[in-house]
C-alpha cells in the first residue's frame, strides 16, 4: 500500500460481523495517488467516475474502487478484484458474488463494508443544510414528529443526519437505493439495534460513528 494512504479497519463486533474499511483522502491526493486509484479500477468503474462533473467526486469514486480491492485482499485473500453493479445499482464482486458489499463516499471519506453471511449497507455523509421541505420528503410521519421536537438548529441537523445515514444504509442493504420512497420507511434506532418498518417490522444491527465533527458513518446488517 502507498505510504501516503492510511486505511482504518472499523471493528463492528466479532468474527461474524461486517468488515468495514475507511479511507480519508483529504491530505493524501496527489497526481501519483490518483493514477494509482484509476489503475486499480475496472473499465466500468472508470466510466462511472467519468460521469461525475466535479473532479473530487471522480477521485472519490476511483478511490472507492481501490479501497474495495485493498479490503478484499485483507478479508477474502483475493487479489485484483473489481467492483461491478447489478441492474439496480447494487455493487458486487464478480470474483466473489456471494459476498455482500456496500460502498459510500462523502467529503474526504471513502468507506466499504464486506459481510460474509448476510446483507450489509454502509453510508457516510457530511453534514449539510436541512430545509423543512427536505425533512418532509425524507422522513416518515413518526420521524418528522420527533424531528420537529428538536429545540435548535444543531440538534435538528444531528437528528436528520443520523436518520439519513441509517435509513440510507438500510436501503443499500436491501438493494433498493433511492428507488424506494424514503418517507415510506420508518426507522427507530435503539442502541446497536435499529427497528425498520416498511411492509413489516424488521430488526437490524447497526454501528454508528462520527468520523469528525461533521461526518457520520452508519452501517447496518443482518
Amino acid at each position: 500500500m502507498n505510504k501516503a494512504l492510511h486505511v482504518a479497519h472499523i471493528p463492528c463486533g466479532g468474527d461474524q460481523e461486517p468488515k468495514v474499511f475507511m479511507l480519508d483522502i483529504e491530505r493524501s491526493v496527489d497526481i501519483g495517488i490518483c493514477r494509482m486509484f484509476e489503475a486499480s479500477c475496472s473499465t466500468e468503474r472508470r466510466t462511472k467516475a467519468a460521469r461525475y462533473h466535479d473532479v473530487y467526486d471522480r477521485i472519490r469514486c476511483l478511490a472507492a474502487g481501490w479501497l474495495v480491492r485493498y479490503a478484499a485482499e485483507q478479508v477474502l485473500g483475493i487479489s485484483g478484484v473489481n467492483v461491478s453493479h447489478m441492474p439496480g445499482g447494487r455493487p458486487f464482486l464478480p470474483q466473489a458474488p456471494d459476498i455482500f458489499l456496500s460502498i459510500s463516499h462523502s467529503g474526504s471519506w471513502v468507506v466499504c463494508a464486506f459481510h460474509l453471511t448476510g446483507p450489509v449497507g454502509a453510508d457516510v455523509e457530511r453534514m449539510f443544510p436541512i430545509t423543512s421541505e427536505m425533512a418532509e420528503l425524507f422522513m416518515s410521519p413518526k420521524e418528522l414528529s420527533a424531528f420537529k421536537q428538536c429545540t435548535d438548529e444543531m440538534e435538528r441537523s444531528g437528528f436528520f443526519l443520523r436518520y439519513w445515514c441509517l435509513k440510507e444504509s438500510w436501503l443499500k442493504a436491501v438493494g433498493a437505493g433511492m428507488s424506494r420512497e424514503p418517507s415510506s420507511v420508518s426507522i427507530l434506532p435503539q442502541g446497536a439495534i435499529m427497528s425498520v418498518q416498511y411492509k413489516e417490522i424488521e430488526l437490524w444491527r447497526t454501528h454508528e460513528q462520527w468520523l469528525n465533527d461533521s461526518t457520520l458513518l452508519a452501517v447496518c446488517w443482518k
